[in-house]
C-alpha cells in the first residue's frame, strides 16, 4: 500500500476524487494515483495524487 494513502483517503473522505463512488463499497482499498503523470512533469506532492477507483484510473490512463 502506498505510504502516503492515509493522507491522501482522510483528504478525499474515502471517495474516488473523480466519480465520487464511496470507498466502503469496494472490498479493496482504492488507488493513490498522480493526476499529472511524474513523466510529464507531474510531482510526488499530494496535491498532484487523488485517490482514485480502478474503473476511474484505468479510464484516465
Amino acid at each position: 500500500m502506498n505510504p502516503i494513502y492515509a493522507l491522501i483517503a482522510e483528504r478525499a473522505k474515502h471517495a474516488c476524487e473523480y466519480c465520487h463512488a464511496p470507498e466502503l463499497v469496494f472490498n479493496f482499498p482504492f488507488e493513490v494515483e498522480h493526476i499529472t503523470p511524474v513523466c510529464r512533469g507531474g510531482s510526488n506532492d499530494p496535491q498532484n495524487l487523488a485517490l482514485s477507483c480502478r474503473s476511474c484510473n484505468l479510464r484516465k490512463g
